[in-house]
């Protein structure tokens, strides 16, 4: 009867508790973002004044209402605006609505700037628009004209104004006002805006939470959907359209959400039915999940502890981290699934030897994002570096605690492990993908697409909605400039809005701007005033003065108006004339000013708005102003993102190439084996950026990202091969098997969990889908087409005999050529500096032919090979407790050495006759007992003229030890053994006490604890 799988049931139940509980908190302490602009970089300052201007400015709080009806009917417009502004105020979700407070406003302008006219124009503007208005004939025919417009009714209460300013000199001041208009084809009936067509009208109002709180916005969205199913019964044939910020951010978040959860879902249900294809126990590889969901709940949990928001794409990226990080769970299983009795700790040292290096990498690769100037890169690298180690430490921890040990599986044909094994020897796939890279070279020009609104996703109806109102309110936004100013008081805001006012007319008249407006218009600040007052009364002078008051009076008389009519215009022209004292902008001004208190920060801001020229120059004009105001130019900002995404993705791109191939190299210490492993990395990034351009999409915002965590990922799959390649030496071996369908595996699992993004209906989650679905592609195809013919072409030339100038030395390197990093170089500095390989050849002088070697505590094979050069002829039968060194050795040894994973004195299975037994540096390891019975044996299995040979670390007579002899005694006391301490004469007396003569002893010329003992049968 099968023994059923040793599995720690309350272990695991303790594992899914805790990643619930965590997962939980993270939840718990952040909060989904869905706002791209966010996370652009805040060290740039044309990207970090967008942002400021972007948050603050007041329009992203404004909603605005198109009504429309069929026909022409202005009043029926306007009863329906009414009804609805008195609904809106009712709910209690407004701040203000309608029009009625910017009616009131423009009443008071109007009185304002009669007040102030004085103080309202330049030098400038006197002689080049007022000085022209002053000739008899212009004059007459603006007095004609007004006196005939005094009898319609719509001049009611006109009088006072005109007797004010009878040249109508307020109207240039007003004029000014045009530039804060919505659209040209509007018109204000009943004061409000309506369309020039008279079908539309606009209804604005200012809630009381900003619309980008998807809560607020919830309720709004409820309110709306009741008022429009109201009007619909009231006024049957009017349409409402509300729009404003709160619709995108609604849209935005429920789309995000309805995305990661169906991404989530498509990742989980792909790998399942993969893991279920794969393993003989189906439901086994189920448990693949575990390590995956274990450490995207850990990699949560501690990204909140650094992050109270995530955005959008850190958050739908969680569901493909999922199918990412199954990776080692889907290898450890697989090794735990075999027609042979299996142990966790077992799987897990083989899956640490073959992937720990491309969990470094891919670690280190997204670790490396952190440093991004851009917050979304950083947020990112941050979730998966985490989300990848803790998935990792997972499995080599936690995992061989619950999958304790695993009886033989039934053998069951496995068809992805055969589709993978196919990829390796396909010739013509590999002409094919060389061809395909040639092209795709070819066409990899990346190209930037930095619309940001083309990263807004939101409903078809939001959609309509905002393409309706752009026609009437927004058509002009992005043409313009937007400047904010930022003071203690609003006092200070207008004395920087008259430098800047300054600095402006100079560049409307050298054509940099076409036109401006600036709250020191209407409301200049000290100095201005007082400067504008000078040139007022330069230049009205007595004469120019009496010329215009004989010309008005007798104007006057002709058209019929009192002798006396504008005397309140002419006190304005009197030498002693002082305005009234300027005390700042009137707060009920401040809305029309652009003033509004700094909701983030201390202080007050100012918003302005400019229009560029023919002559404007984005960069001329940011070091002009630059120094006054924050400045938000969105085609300027469009372009300018662009280079910095440029520069960000080939920053970055450098420096995790260098970091990835400095961290390889360091591993393989070997050119070679680092340019194989970069290779299919090269070859997906490459192809990816070429399918980009050839399918005419540009690489956009998540694009960039991914592009270059195609690196971190991709490399993976090749450092699998690479390390498999180097520790099991051949395609056939078992356990290679087991590495090629896990990495066949891991790119369909991770594709998988990329290509559930493809669906999404948001643009951000949809575009990192298909632009990382293109590069696992690529690096999967280039890992199994072409890094295998690589591979065996490399393992190829390190398989062949040393050159046969090479010394016996070079040699016994030469074997150890296509192993890992650590047994290489510790054979390169064992021949170096180990002192045995210069007395070998005094040792074994009068050895003459030698067929069989006993060797006794192997190790990593190094003596061994330095014995098998030397005697050509000869074969080795070798043993050692640690199964790791076995395999190395064995390797390095080949086809002409038998090795076994044991501890003396059990060689019994040594062969008989042997030339030569070595025990060395291995006797101070056993017991008195032991060293004895090994002894016996090995005289057992020695030949007639063949020789014991040993080399003891010895104890000194004066019991100084070196610090070598000390560590060696740390590690064997924390292993819990000791460390046999003998004289020379004591191991004497043990060598022939066993049988054998001693015919040599002494010790080592460079070290005094070593010594030499060589010894025949009696």
């Amino acid at each position: 009867m099968k023994k059923p799988v040793v599995f720690h049931l309350r272990m695991f139940i303790l594992t899914v508790v805790a990643a619930a509980l965590l997962a939980a908190a993270g939840l718990y302490r952040t909060h989904m973002d869905t706002d791209i602009i966010k996370y652009l970089p805040r060290n740039d300052p044309v990207l970090a004044d967008a942002g400021y201007v972007f948050y603050n400015h007041p329009i992203q709080d404004r909603i605005v209402m198109d009504i429309h009806l069929p026909e022409p009917n202005p009043d029926k417009l306007s009863d329906c605006a009414a009804w609805a502004e008195n609904r809106m105020k009712q709910s209690g979700l407004f701040k203000s609505v309608g029009m009625k407070e910017m009616r009131d406003v423009f009443l008071d302008v109007i009185s304002h700037v009669l007040r102030n006219l004085p103080v309202l124009f330049t030098e400038a503007d006197l002689y080049g628009r007022i000085a022209p208005k002053l000739e008899p004939e212009r004059i007459q025919s603006r007095l004609e004209t007004v006196y005939s417009d005094l009898f319609n009714l719509e001049s009611l209460g006109q009088a006072e104004m005109i007797s004010q300013d009878p040249l109508g000199l307020k109207d240039l001041i007003l004029a000014r006002l045009s530039a804060l208009a919505p659209g040209d084809n509007i018109r204000l009936y009943n004061g409000r805006i309506i369309s020039s067509d008279n079908r539309r009208l606009l209804q604005m109002a200012v809630p009381v939470t900003p619309g980008t709180d998807t809560e607020f916005a919830s309720r709004l969205s409820d309110f709306f959907n009741d008022l429009i199913e109201e009007a619909g019964l009231k006024f049957p044939d009017a349409t409402l359209t509300p729009m404003g910020a709160y619709r995108a951010a609604l849209d935005n978040e429920l789309t995000a959400k309805s995305d990661v959860r169906k991404a989530i879902f498509l990742a989980t249900a792909g790998v399942a039915l993969l893991l279920v294809l794969t393993f003989s126990r189906p439901f086994i590889g189920l448990f693949a999940f575990v390590p995956a969901l274990a450490g995207t709940a850990a990699a949560f949990f501690v990204f909140s502890l650094f992050h109270r928001s995530v955005s959008v794409m850190v958050l739908g990226f969680g569901g493909a981290i999922i199918s990412i990080a199954v990776d080692h769970g889907v290898a450890y299983l697989l090794f735990m699934d075999q027609p042979r009795k299996t142990s966790g700790r077992e799987a897990a040292r083989e899956i640490r030897a073959v992937g720990l290096l491309s969990t470094l990498t891919t670690v280190t690769a997204f670790g490396v994002l952190c440093f991004s100037d851009f917050p979304i890169f950083s947020q990112l690298g941050l979730f998966t570096a985490l989300g990848l180690a803790f998935s990792f430490i997972f499995v080599h921890t936690v995992f061989p605690r619950i999958f304790i040990s695993m009886p033989p599986s039934e053998r069951r044909v496995r068809p992805l492990g055969n589709i993978a094994a196919r990829f390796l020897d396909n010739k013509p796939a590999l002409w094919i993908v060389l061809i395909f890279a040639g092209f795709m070279a070819v066409c990899a020009r990346p190209d930037f697409n930095v619309d940001l609104t083309s990263m807004n996703t939101v409903t078809t109806e939001t959609r309509e909605a905002e393409k309706t109102l752009t026609k009437t309110w927004g058509e002009r936004i992005f043409g313009k400039i937007y400047l904010i100013t930022v003071a203690d008081d609003p006092k200070s805001l207008q004395n920087t809005a008259d430098m800047i006012l300054k600095k402006a007319e100079r560049d409307i008249s050298s054509n940099v701007l076409d036109s401006v407006f600036l709250s020191s218009m209407l409301f200049p600040g000290e100095f201005r005033r007082k400067e504008n007052l000078a040139a007022w009364k330069t230049f009205w002078t007595p004469e120019r003065t009496a010329r215009l008051k004989q010309t008005l009076d007798k104007s006057a008389a002709e058209t019929g108006f009192a002798h006396n009519a504008f005397d309140p215009f002419y006190k304005l022209l009197s030498p002693g004339y002082e305005p009234p004292e300027w005390s700042g902008v009137p707060e009920k001004f401040f809305r029309l000013a652009g003033i509004t208190r700094n909701s983030g920060e201390s202080g007050w801001i100012q918003f302005s708005e400019m229009t560029p020229g023919p002559a404007y120059d984005p960069l001329e004009f940011r070091r002009t102003y630059g120094a006054f105001a924050r400045i938000f130019d969105p085609q300027f900002f469009s372009t300018h993102l662009g280079g910095v995404l440029f520069s960000a993705f080939t920053r970055l791109l450098v420096i995790i190439s260098i970091t990835a191939a400095g961290l390889l190299f360091l591993f393989f210490l070997d050119p070679r084996l680092t340019a194989a492993a970069l290779a299919p990395v090269c070859f997906a990034m490459i192809c990816t950026l070429g399918t980009l351009n050839v399918m005419g999409r540009p690489i956009d915002i998540p694009g960039v990202m991914l592009s270059i965590i195609i690196l971190g990922m991709g490399i993976d799959y090749s450092l699998f091969i690479v390390m498999s390649y180097r520790r099991y030496g051949e395609e056939t071996h078992p356990a290679f098997e087991k590495i090629r369908t896990a990495v066949f595996m891991a790119g369909m699992s991770t594709s998988i969990g990329f290509g559930s993004l493809c669906f999404a209906d948001h643009s951000l989650l949809r575009s990192a889908g298909f632009t990382s679905l293109l590069g696992i592609g690529y690096s999967l195809i280039g890992a199994f087409v072409l890094l295998p013919p690589l591979m065996r072409r490399l393992m190829k030339d390190g398989d062949g005999r040393a050159p046969e100038t090479a010394g016996l030395h070079q040699r016994v390197i030469w074997r150890y050529r296509n192993l890992e990093t650590y047994p290489r170089i510790f054979a390169r500095c064992k021949l170096k500096w180990d002192p045995m390989f210069k007395e070998l050849p005094e040792i074994t002088s009068d050895l003459r032919s030698v067929n069989t070697i006993v060797d006794i505590g192997c190790g990593y094979g190094v003596p061994g090979c330095w014995f098998l050069e030397r005697f050509p002829d000869a074969r080795l039968w070798g043993m050692d407790h640690n199964s790791e060194r076995i395999r190395i050795a064995a390797r390095a040894m080949g086809q002409r050495a038998v090795l076994q994973t044991g501890t003396a004195p059990h060689i019994d299975d040594a062969p008989d006759e042997a030339g030569a037994v070595l025990l060395l540096d291995i006797i101070h390891y056993l017991s008195d007992r032991d060293l004895d019975s090994t002894l016996i044996r090995a005289k057992q299995h020695l030949g007639s003229e063949g020789r014991l040979i040993v080399r003891a670390v010895v104890a000194p007579r004066d019991r100084n030890y070196s610090w070598m002899w000390k560590l060696e005694q740390f590690q064997m006391k924390q292993a819990g053994h000791r460390l046999q301490a003998r004289s020379a004469d004591q191991i004497n007396d043990a060598i022939s006490g066993a049988g054998f003569e001693p015919v040599y002893t002494t010790p080592s010329p460079n070290n005094r604890e070593l010594v030499w003992f060589v010894g025949v049968k009696n």
